[in-house]
């Protein structure tokens, strides 16, 4: 039987559903920091020097905001982990973690934080005030104007310039640079490599190629992306690729697949409805 409708099967023979699956580049181990991204050489060497060990052992989150905490700790390992002469006075820094880097960046003069007693660890980062901090660890050098039309604020057109004079921003358009815009994971990852003269680093691609699956399947048959699901949320495993076709043994369980390029259509042997 071949089907371009939705089919889900509690089926108890096997199913052959000829798919193509394409295989997930990413880089140090990361499946969403596609190697021909713009951020793929700064997230490699954040990964080179334990900047960074992503959201989890496979994910980087690049479009993720950074929060004040993470931003702290990223530029406290860039500048290899320096000991604190003094611990920080903010009250709401409580995560271990965050101890060192922030009581380092308070006396380095790097932060004075949201009040006298608070930093606000959690709370997101903007690319003006992210701007700042990095111009304060520079050592708040002098810089020219800058070609941004939306910085106003007194306090960021020295950073944002310094920034842009030295390559390590073009803005988020010529004529804008959107300081009130959270900064992201791979934004900072950028501004950080940037900032550190771009150093080579050689891609560490890492290829997915593709999941498995086994179980009752529920399939649209159309061209699309698709991934392998079960009814926990995890993918199931147990079968293999064979060329453009697969070979599910099916089990009672309810699967859904995605993210998986499917060419023509499904085979169906069996019973089962």
């Amino acid at each position: 039987m071949r089907s371009r409708r939705l089919l889900t099967a509690a089926l108890s023979a096997v199913l052959v559903v000829g798919l193509t699956a394409p295989a997930h580049a990413g880089i140090g181990g990361f499946h969403d920091v596609s190697a021909s991204s713009y951020y793929a050489r700064p997230v490699q060497w954040m990964i080179n020097g334990e900047i960074t060990t992503g959201t989890s052992p496979t994910t980087f989150s690049p479009d993720l905001p950074v929060s004040r905490g993470v931003a702290a700790t990223f530029l406290w390992r860039m500048e290899g982990r320096p000991a604190a002469p003094a611990p920080h006075p903010f009250r709401d820094v409580t995560i271990s973690w965050q101890q060192d880097p922030i009581s380092w960046m308070a006396a380095k003069g790097i932060t004075t934080g949201t009040s006298s007693t608070t930093y606000s660890p959690d709370r997101p980062i903007t690319r003006g005030e992210f701007a700042a901090l990095l111009w304060r660890l520079a050592g708040s050098p002098s810089a020219g104007d800058h070609p941004f039309d939306d910085v106003t604020r007194s306090w960021q057109h020295e950073p944002i310039a310094w920034m842009a004079s030295t390559g390590i921003t073009t803005g988020t358009s010529p004529s804008t640079f959107s300081p009130d815009a959270l900064v992201t994971r791979a934004q900072v990852a950028t501004f950080l490599y940037r900032y550190s003269g771009s150093p080579s680093v050689t891609l560490d691609i890492t290829a997915d190629a593709g999941p498995s699956c086994s179980g009752a399947i529920g399939f649209d048959g159309s061209e699309a992306a698709l991934k392998v699901i079960d009814s926990a949320g995890s993918a199931p495993s147990g079968t293999t690729w064979d060329n453009n076709r697969k070979v599910l043994n099916v089990v009672a369980a309810d699967v859904r697949l995605d993210r998986v390029l499917v060419k023509g259509g499904v085979d169906v042997y069996g019973g089962g409805t």
